[in-house]
Protein backbone atom coordinates (compact mmCIF):
# COMPACT_ATOMS: atom_id res chain seq x y z
CA UNK A 1 0.00 0.00 0.00
CA UNK A 2 1.43 3.27 -1.03
CA UNK A 3 2.19 5.10 2.01
CA UNK A 4 0.64 8.36 2.38
CA UNK A 5 1.87 11.74 1.42
CA UNK A 6 2.05 15.18 3.07
CA UNK A 7 3.00 19.08 2.22
CA UNK A 8 4.74 20.90 5.23
CA UNK A 9 4.58 24.34 5.23
CA UNK A 10 7.83 26.57 6.58
CA UNK A 11 6.68 29.97 7.12
CA UNK A 12 8.92 33.32 6.69
CA UNK A 13 8.27 34.29 10.09
CA UNK A 14 9.33 32.23 13.25
CA UNK A 15 6.09 33.38 15.27
CA UNK A 16 4.05 31.70 12.93
CA UNK A 17 3.13 28.01 13.39
CA UNK A 18 4.27 25.12 11.22
CA UNK A 19 1.58 23.67 8.96
CA UNK A 20 1.39 20.16 7.97
CA UNK A 21 -1.89 18.89 5.32
CA UNK A 22 -2.70 15.75 3.80
CA UNK A 23 -2.36 15.15 -0.09
CA UNK A 24 -5.58 14.96 -1.83
CA UNK A 25 -4.53 15.32 -5.70
CA UNK A 26 -0.83 15.24 -6.99
CA UNK A 27 -0.54 18.04 -9.01
CA UNK A 28 1.73 17.14 -12.35
CA UNK A 29 3.08 20.78 -13.87
CA UNK A 30 0.07 22.18 -11.99
CA UNK A 31 -0.69 22.46 -7.85
CA UNK A 32 -1.20 19.86 -5.18
CA UNK A 33 -4.41 19.41 -3.96
CA UNK A 34 -4.34 19.19 0.07
CA UNK A 35 -6.24 19.11 2.66
CA UNK A 36 -4.81 21.16 6.08
CA UNK A 37 -4.88 19.02 9.42
CA UNK A 38 -5.37 22.19 11.57
CA UNK A 39 -8.20 23.17 9.64
CA UNK A 40 -9.58 20.62 7.54
CA UNK A 41 -10.03 23.22 4.82
CA UNK A 42 -9.07 22.44 1.35
CA UNK A 43 -6.58 24.45 -0.23
CA UNK A 44 -4.07 24.42 -3.90
CA UNK A 45 -0.45 24.15 -3.05
CA UNK A 46 2.49 24.41 -4.93
CA UNK A 47 5.19 22.71 -3.87
CA UNK A 48 8.46 25.37 -3.71
CA UNK A 49 10.81 25.96 -1.23
CA UNK A 50 8.19 27.14 1.97
CA UNK A 51 5.95 23.84 0.90
CA UNK A 52 7.96 20.70 0.75
CA UNK A 53 6.77 17.12 0.04
CA UNK A 54 7.50 14.39 2.28
CA UNK A 55 6.36 10.91 3.34
CA UNK A 56 3.75 10.81 6.33
CA UNK A 57 5.49 9.40 9.32
CA UNK A 58 9.04 9.87 7.41
CA UNK A 59 12.65 10.97 9.08
CA UNK A 60 11.84 13.80 6.52
CA UNK A 61 8.40 14.42 7.98
CA UNK A 62 9.49 14.46 11.74
CA UNK A 63 12.96 16.66 10.52
CA UNK A 64 10.40 19.62 8.39
CA UNK A 65 8.21 19.60 11.74
CA UNK A 66 10.69 19.58 14.17
CA UNK A 67 14.29 18.30 14.10
CA UNK A 68 15.09 17.83 18.06
CA UNK A 69 12.87 14.53 18.35
CA UNK A 70 15.33 12.97 15.94
CA UNK A 71 18.55 14.34 17.06
CA UNK A 72 17.29 12.58 20.78
CA UNK A 73 16.15 9.54 19.47
CA UNK A 74 19.83 9.08 17.63
CA UNK A 75 21.41 9.45 21.17
CA UNK A 76 19.36 6.49 22.88
CA UNK A 77 19.95 4.26 19.95
CA UNK A 78 21.97 5.45 16.44
CA UNK A 79 21.68 2.15 14.70
CA UNK A 80 18.05 2.14 14.71
CA UNK A 81 17.74 5.89 13.36
CA UNK A 82 20.37 4.18 10.77
CA UNK A 83 18.06 1.39 9.58
CA UNK A 84 15.18 4.16 9.35
CA UNK A 85 17.70 6.25 6.99
CA UNK A 86 18.51 3.24 4.94
CA UNK A 87 14.59 1.67 4.77
CA UNK A 88 13.15 4.93 3.73
CA UNK A 89 15.83 5.59 1.12
CA UNK A 90 14.99 2.42 -0.59
CA UNK A 91 18.61 2.55 -2.46
CA UNK A 92 21.90 1.96 -2.17
CA UNK A 93 24.24 4.20 0.41
CA UNK A 94 27.84 4.67 1.38
CA UNK A 95 29.04 5.25 4.48
CA UNK A 96 29.33 8.76 3.32
CA UNK A 97 25.93 9.36 1.97
CA UNK A 98 24.32 8.35 5.31
CA UNK A 99 26.65 10.49 7.91
CA UNK A 100 25.57 12.89 5.11
CA UNK A 101 22.17 12.73 5.61
CA UNK A 102 22.04 12.59 9.21
CA UNK A 103 24.31 16.05 9.10
CA UNK A 104 21.03 17.03 7.01
CA UNK A 105 18.75 16.09 9.91
CA UNK A 106 20.88 18.84 11.98
CA UNK A 107 22.72 15.67 14.10
CA UNK A 108 26.07 16.53 15.40
CA UNK A 109 28.81 15.51 12.73
CA UNK A 110 31.15 14.84 15.39
CA UNK A 111 28.41 12.58 17.40
CA UNK A 112 27.48 10.80 14.03
CA UNK A 113 31.41 10.02 13.16
CA UNK A 114 31.70 9.09 17.14
CA UNK A 115 28.96 6.67 16.95
CA UNK A 116 29.98 5.30 13.60
CA UNK A 117 32.29 2.35 14.70
CA UNK A 118 28.65 0.91 16.66
CA UNK A 119 26.62 1.58 14.10
CA UNK A 120 28.93 -0.53 11.83
CA UNK A 121 28.81 -3.45 13.42
CA UNK A 122 25.79 -3.11 14.05
CA UNK A 123 24.25 -2.93 10.32
CA UNK A 124 26.86 -6.11 10.00
CA UNK A 125 24.71 -8.10 12.45
CA UNK A 126 21.62 -7.74 10.69
CA UNK A 127 22.16 -9.45 7.35
CA UNK A 128 18.54 -10.37 7.53
CA UNK A 129 17.67 -6.78 6.72
CA UNK A 130 20.70 -5.31 5.63
CA UNK A 131 23.13 -6.44 2.91
CA UNK A 132 26.88 -5.40 2.67
CA UNK A 133 27.33 -4.16 -1.01
CA UNK A 134 31.09 -2.92 -1.36
CA UNK A 135 31.31 0.00 0.49
CA UNK A 136 28.32 0.58 0.83
CA UNK A 137 24.94 -0.96 2.15
CA UNK A 138 21.11 -1.73 1.24
CA UNK A 139 17.81 -2.31 2.86
CA UNK A 140 16.37 -5.71 1.50
CA UNK A 141 13.81 -6.18 4.02
CA UNK A 142 10.05 -5.97 4.24
CA UNK A 143 8.84 -2.58 5.14
CA UNK A 144 6.87 -2.75 8.80
CA UNK A 145 4.84 -0.95 11.12
CA UNK A 146 7.18 0.78 14.33
CA UNK A 147 5.95 -0.20 17.60
CA UNK A 148 5.85 3.49 18.24
CA UNK A 149 6.36 6.69 16.60
CA UNK A 150 6.34 10.21 17.52
CA UNK A 151 3.55 12.36 16.84
CA UNK A 152 5.08 14.70 13.88
CA UNK A 153 2.17 16.44 13.18
CA UNK A 154 1.19 17.84 16.59
CA UNK A 155 3.94 19.56 19.55
CA UNK A 156 5.37 16.61 21.54
CA UNK A 157 4.44 16.72 25.23
CA UNK A 158 7.81 15.37 26.07
CA UNK A 159 11.18 13.57 25.46
CA UNK A 160 11.70 9.98 25.63
CA UNK A 161 11.71 9.15 29.39
CA UNK A 162 13.93 5.93 28.60
CA UNK A 163 16.52 4.37 26.29
CA UNK A 164 13.25 1.54 26.03
CA UNK A 165 10.99 4.83 24.42
CA UNK A 166 13.38 5.55 22.20
CA UNK A 167 14.43 2.61 21.00
CA UNK A 168 10.56 1.58 20.32
CA UNK A 169 10.15 5.42 18.36
CA UNK A 170 12.67 3.89 15.83
CA UNK A 171 10.99 0.42 15.44
CA UNK A 172 13.63 -1.80 17.74
CA UNK A 173 12.83 -4.04 20.10
CA UNK A 174 13.69 -3.84 23.87
CA UNK A 175 15.45 -7.32 25.24
CA UNK A 176 13.35 -8.88 28.11
CA UNK A 177 12.96 -12.34 29.29
CA UNK A 178 11.31 -14.18 26.67
CA UNK A 179 13.60 -12.53 24.04
CA UNK A 180 15.80 -15.02 22.08
CA UNK A 181 17.81 -12.38 20.62
CA UNK A 182 18.20 -9.37 22.73
CA UNK A 183 19.31 -6.37 21.17
CA UNK A 184 18.42 -7.88 17.14
CA UNK A 185 16.71 -4.72 15.42
CA UNK A 186 12.99 -5.52 14.41
CA UNK A 187 11.46 -3.92 10.96
CA UNK A 188 10.53 0.24 11.29
CA UNK A 189 7.78 1.99 9.15
CA UNK A 190 9.22 3.35 6.32
CA UNK A 191 8.20 5.38 3.29
CA UNK A 192 10.28 5.85 -0.33
CA UNK A 193 10.77 9.15 0.89
CA UNK A 194 13.12 9.75 -2.54
CA UNK A 195 13.28 7.74 -6.12
CA UNK A 196 15.97 5.90 -7.38
CA UNK A 197 17.86 2.98 -7.17
CA UNK A 198 21.00 1.49 -8.01
CA UNK A 199 22.35 -2.26 -9.80
CA UNK A 200 24.03 -4.31 -7.00
CA UNK A 201 27.73 -3.88 -6.88
CA UNK A 202 29.59 -7.40 -5.96
CA UNK A 203 28.53 -8.58 -2.73
CA UNK A 204 31.05 -9.49 0.27
CA UNK A 205 29.90 -10.95 3.13
CA UNK A 206 30.30 -9.70 6.46
CA UNK A 207 33.78 -10.44 8.09
CA UNK A 208 33.85 -11.90 11.72
CA UNK A 209 37.37 -13.04 12.32
CA UNK A 210 40.45 -11.09 11.00
CA UNK A 211 38.92 -9.96 7.98
CA UNK A 212 36.67 -7.47 9.91
CA UNK A 213 39.78 -5.27 10.61
CA UNK A 214 41.42 -5.42 7.38
CA UNK A 215 37.83 -4.08 5.97
CA UNK A 216 37.24 -1.47 8.51
CA UNK A 217 40.84 -0.43 7.82
CA UNK A 218 40.16 -0.07 3.45
CA UNK A 219 37.00 1.66 4.10
CA UNK A 220 39.04 4.02 6.68
CA UNK A 221 41.48 4.56 4.17
CA UNK A 222 39.15 5.41 1.24
CA UNK A 223 37.53 8.03 3.51
CA UNK A 224 40.38 9.74 4.22
CA UNK A 225 40.69 10.01 0.21
CA UNK A 226 37.58 12.72 0.08
CA UNK A 227 39.32 16.35 -0.79
CA UNK A 228 39.96 18.31 1.70
CA UNK A 229 40.52 15.67 4.15
CA UNK A 230 44.48 15.72 3.72
CA UNK A 231 46.51 16.83 6.75
CA UNK A 232 43.78 15.53 9.28
CA UNK A 233 43.83 12.96 11.90
CA UNK A 234 41.44 10.86 13.43
CA UNK A 235 41.62 9.57 17.51
CA UNK A 236 42.03 6.39 17.60
CA UNK A 237 38.97 4.24 17.29
CA UNK A 238 37.27 6.96 15.00
CA UNK A 239 36.40 6.84 11.75
CA UNK A 240 37.47 10.02 9.18
CA UNK A 241 35.42 13.22 9.48
CA UNK A 242 33.50 13.77 6.26
CA UNK A 243 32.51 17.50 5.69
CA UNK A 244 28.35 17.21 4.50
CA UNK A 245 26.91 18.92 1.70
CA UNK A 246 25.55 22.19 2.25
CA UNK A 247 22.32 22.27 2.27
CA UNK A 248 19.73 24.39 -0.28
CA UNK A 249 16.90 24.84 1.62
CA UNK A 250 18.63 28.60 3.34
CA UNK A 251 19.92 29.72 -0.55
CA UNK A 252 16.49 29.13 -1.96
CA UNK A 253 14.93 30.95 0.89
CA UNK A 254 17.05 33.55 0.47
CA UNK A 255 16.08 33.45 -3.38
CA UNK A 256 12.84 33.45 -2.20
CA UNK A 257 13.29 37.05 -0.14
CA UNK A 258 15.29 38.44 -2.84
CA UNK A 259 12.87 38.18 -5.54
CA UNK A 260 9.85 39.12 -3.00
CA UNK A 261 12.22 42.38 -1.99
CA UNK A 262 12.93 42.91 -5.72
CA UNK A 263 8.80 43.14 -6.66
CA UNK A 264 8.16 45.20 -3.74
CA UNK A 265 11.15 47.60 -5.15
CA UNK A 266 9.73 47.69 -8.80
CA UNK A 267 6.09 48.15 -6.94
CA UNK A 268 7.77 51.17 -5.29
CA UNK A 269 9.24 52.30 -8.10
CA UNK A 270 6.13 53.06 -10.15
CA UNK A 271 4.23 54.64 -7.47
CA UNK A 272 7.45 56.92 -7.57
CA UNK A 273 6.86 57.06 -11.50
CA UNK A 274 3.03 57.89 -10.76
CA UNK A 275 3.96 60.47 -7.97
CA UNK A 276 6.40 62.28 -10.72
CA UNK A 277 3.75 62.37 -12.99
CA UNK A 278 1.12 64.09 -10.50
CA UNK A 279 4.08 66.52 -9.63
CA UNK A 280 4.18 67.16 -13.23
CA UNK A 281 0.78 67.59 -13.55
CA UNK A 282 0.76 69.77 -10.81
CA UNK A 283 3.67 72.08 -12.49
CA UNK A 284 1.13 71.99 -15.61
CA UNK A 285 -1.74 73.26 -13.51
CA UNK A 286 0.61 76.24 -11.75
CA UNK A 287 1.81 77.93 -15.56
CA UNK A 288 -1.63 77.57 -16.51
CA UNK A 289 -2.68 79.65 -13.28
CA UNK A 290 0.12 82.27 -13.97
CA UNK A 291 -1.29 82.47 -17.06
CA UNK A 292 -4.16 83.09 -15.96
CA UNK A 293 -3.07 85.78 -13.36
CA UNK A 294 -1.36 87.61 -15.96
CA UNK A 295 -4.75 87.79 -17.62
CA UNK A 296 -6.39 89.13 -14.86
CA UNK A 297 -3.69 91.96 -14.46
CA UNK A 298 -4.36 92.39 -18.13
CA UNK A 299 -7.87 93.16 -17.05
CA UNK A 300 -7.61 95.02 -14.20
CA UNK A 301 -6.94 98.12 -15.66
CA UNK A 302 -10.42 97.82 -16.72
CA UNK A 303 -11.65 96.50 -13.14
CA UNK A 304 -9.62 96.57 -9.65
CA UNK A 305 -12.41 94.33 -8.11
CA UNK A 306 -11.75 91.85 -10.37
CA UNK A 307 -7.93 92.09 -10.25
CA UNK A 308 -8.08 91.31 -6.97
CA UNK A 309 -9.84 88.41 -6.78
CA UNK A 310 -7.34 87.03 -9.35
CA UNK A 311 -4.05 88.25 -7.50
CA UNK A 312 -5.46 85.68 -4.65
CA UNK A 313 -6.01 83.03 -7.21
CA UNK A 314 -2.54 83.46 -8.08
CA UNK A 315 -0.70 83.35 -5.18
CA UNK A 316 -2.99 79.86 -3.90
CA UNK A 317 -1.48 78.38 -7.57
CA UNK A 318 2.02 79.48 -6.80
CA UNK A 319 1.70 78.03 -3.08
CA UNK A 320 0.36 74.38 -4.56
CA UNK A 321 3.26 75.05 -7.32
CA UNK A 322 5.43 75.01 -3.88
CA UNK A 323 4.04 71.91 -1.94
CA UNK A 324 4.04 70.19 -5.38
CA UNK A 325 8.33 70.94 -5.91
CA UNK A 326 8.80 69.21 -2.27
CA UNK A 327 6.72 66.57 -2.91
CA UNK A 328 8.95 65.75 -6.12
CA UNK A 329 12.18 66.26 -3.78
CA UNK A 330 11.32 63.73 -1.54
CA UNK A 331 10.46 61.36 -4.25
CA UNK A 332 13.58 61.85 -5.85
CA UNK A 333 15.35 60.86 -2.60
CA UNK A 334 12.89 57.86 -2.24
CA UNK A 335 13.82 56.98 -5.84
CA UNK A 336 17.83 57.29 -4.84
CA UNK A 337 17.33 54.84 -1.64
CA UNK A 338 15.25 52.09 -3.81
CA UNK A 339 18.11 52.29 -6.59
CA UNK A 340 21.16 51.78 -3.50
CA UNK A 341 18.55 48.96 -1.86
CA UNK A 342 18.56 47.22 -5.46
CA UNK A 343 22.54 47.31 -6.29
CA UNK A 344 22.60 45.99 -2.46
CA UNK A 345 20.21 42.75 -3.86
CA UNK A 346 22.13 42.43 -6.75
CA UNK A 347 25.52 41.74 -5.06
CA UNK A 348 23.80 39.13 -2.18
CA UNK A 349 22.26 37.33 -5.65
CA UNK A 350 25.64 37.01 -7.44
CA UNK A 351 26.99 35.50 -4.10
CA UNK A 352 24.28 33.21 -3.93
CA UNK A 353 24.95 32.65 -7.64
CA UNK A 354 28.93 31.97 -7.20
CA UNK A 355 27.70 29.28 -3.72
CA UNK A 356 25.77 27.46 -5.73
CA UNK A 357 28.29 27.06 -8.52
CA UNK A 358 30.73 25.80 -5.86
CA UNK A 359 28.57 23.31 -4.40
CA UNK A 360 27.85 21.60 -7.54
CA UNK A 361 31.69 21.71 -8.11
CA UNK A 362 31.96 19.88 -5.19
CA UNK A 363 29.23 17.26 -5.76
CA UNK A 364 31.01 16.75 -9.56
CA UNK A 365 34.44 16.36 -7.52
CA UNK A 366 32.69 13.99 -4.41
CA UNK A 367 31.30 11.51 -7.16
CA UNK A 368 34.68 11.29 -9.54
CA UNK A 369 36.94 10.29 -6.06
CA UNK A 370 34.47 7.54 -5.35
CA UNK A 371 35.07 6.24 -8.80
CA UNK A 372 38.78 6.84 -8.54
CA UNK A 373 38.35 4.89 -5.33
CA UNK A 374 36.57 2.25 -6.52
CA UNK A 375 38.90 1.30 -9.55
CA UNK A 376 41.99 1.53 -7.77
CA UNK A 377 40.23 -0.59 -5.07
CA UNK A 378 39.66 -3.35 -8.17
CA UNK A 379 43.13 -3.08 -9.49
CA UNK A 380 45.10 -3.89 -6.32
CA UNK A 381 42.92 -6.63 -5.43
CA UNK A 382 43.49 -8.41 -8.45
CA UNK A 383 39.97 -7.89 -10.00
CA UNK A 384 39.36 -9.06 -13.50
CA UNK A 385 37.87 -6.55 -16.07
CA UNK A 386 33.94 -7.59 -15.50
CA UNK A 387 34.58 -6.64 -12.13
CA UNK A 388 35.64 -3.63 -12.94
CA UNK A 389 32.78 -2.82 -15.25
CA UNK A 390 30.33 -3.96 -12.76
CA UNK A 391 31.31 -1.71 -10.08
CA UNK A 392 31.78 1.13 -12.14
CA UNK A 393 28.48 0.76 -13.42
CA UNK A 394 27.25 0.34 -10.25
CA UNK A 395 28.41 3.99 -9.12
CA UNK A 396 26.90 5.18 -11.91
CA UNK A 397 23.75 3.89 -11.75
CA UNK A 398 23.65 5.20 -7.94
CA UNK A 399 23.70 8.48 -9.53
CA UNK A 400 20.62 8.49 -11.76
CA UNK A 401 22.67 6.98 -14.77
CA UNK A 402 21.30 4.34 -17.34
CA UNK A 403 23.17 2.34 -19.54
CA UNK A 404 22.39 2.25 -23.21
CA UNK A 405 23.02 -1.18 -24.36
CA UNK A 406 25.87 -3.34 -23.26
CA UNK A 407 29.38 -3.70 -25.58
CA UNK A 408 28.74 -6.24 -27.90
CA UNK A 409 25.34 -7.04 -27.90
CA UNK A 410 23.06 -6.92 -30.58
CA UNK A 411 20.32 -4.18 -30.79
CA UNK A 412 17.65 -2.72 -32.85
CA UNK A 413 19.14 0.48 -34.80
CA UNK A 414 17.08 3.71 -33.17
CA UNK A 415 18.60 7.11 -34.65
CA UNK A 416 17.44 8.74 -31.05
CA UNK A 417 19.52 6.08 -29.25
CA UNK A 418 22.01 4.91 -31.54
CA UNK A 419 25.24 6.53 -33.77
CA UNK A 420 26.02 4.59 -36.64
CA UNK A 421 29.92 3.74 -37.41
CA UNK A 422 30.09 4.47 -41.07
CA UNK A 423 26.81 3.88 -43.28
CA UNK A 424 23.58 4.74 -40.84
CA UNK A 425 21.17 1.66 -40.99
CA UNK A 426 17.08 1.61 -41.15
CA UNK A 427 15.27 1.81 -38.20
CA UNK A 428 15.22 -1.34 -36.98
CA UNK A 429 17.71 -3.10 -38.64
CA UNK A 430 19.72 -5.30 -36.17
CA UNK A 431 22.95 -3.56 -35.31
CA UNK A 432 26.20 -4.36 -32.91
CA UNK A 433 26.74 -1.99 -29.66
CA UNK A 434 30.32 -0.77 -29.82
CA UNK A 435 30.27 1.51 -27.02
CA UNK A 436 26.95 1.82 -24.74
CA UNK A 437 25.53 5.05 -24.20
CA UNK A 438 24.36 6.56 -21.24
CA UNK A 439 20.72 8.59 -19.89
CA UNK A 440 20.30 10.49 -17.02
CA UNK A 441 16.82 10.02 -14.37
CA UNK A 442 16.96 13.26 -12.67
CA UNK A 443 13.36 13.18 -11.31
CA UNK A 444 10.42 13.38 -13.76
CA UNK A 445 12.93 14.15 -16.37
CA UNK A 446 15.12 11.69 -18.45
CA UNK A 447 18.14 13.46 -20.18
CA UNK A 448 20.29 11.31 -23.00
CA UNK A 449 23.86 12.10 -22.12
CA UNK A 450 25.49 10.37 -25.41
CA UNK A 451 23.87 7.89 -27.73
CA UNK A 452 25.45 4.03 -28.24
CA UNK A 453 28.00 3.69 -31.16
CA UNK A 454 26.96 0.75 -33.42
CA UNK A 455 27.75 -1.05 -36.40
CA UNK A 456 26.15 -3.25 -38.95
CA UNK A 457 26.04 -6.70 -38.12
Amino acid sequence: MEQAQVVVHRPFSRDEPVRVATVLERGIGKPFRVRWDDTGEEAEVKIDTRNLLAPRGSLRHQFLVDPAPIAELFAADPAGIVLRVLSESGRFMTAIQIKDQLVRFQLDEQAVTKAWTAIRKSLAADDRRIRREGMGYRWIGPAFEATRVLPVDAPRAGAADSNEDAAAAVGRPVAGPTDPNPGTPEPITVGQAEAGAAEPCQVQPSPTDAGQAAADRTEAAQLTSVPGREGKEDAPGQEPEVSPAVGSDRTAALETEFAEARRAAADAHQQAEAAMAMAIDAEARAEQAEKTVAEAQARADQATGRMAAAEARAEQAVARAGQAENRADELADRCERLESMLRTEHTRAVGMRAAQERQIRIDVVRALADLAAEVEEIVAAGGDAQVLVERVRGLAMAQGLEPVGSSGAPAKFDPTLHESVGRQPETGATVAVVRPGYRWRFADEEILLHRSVVSTM
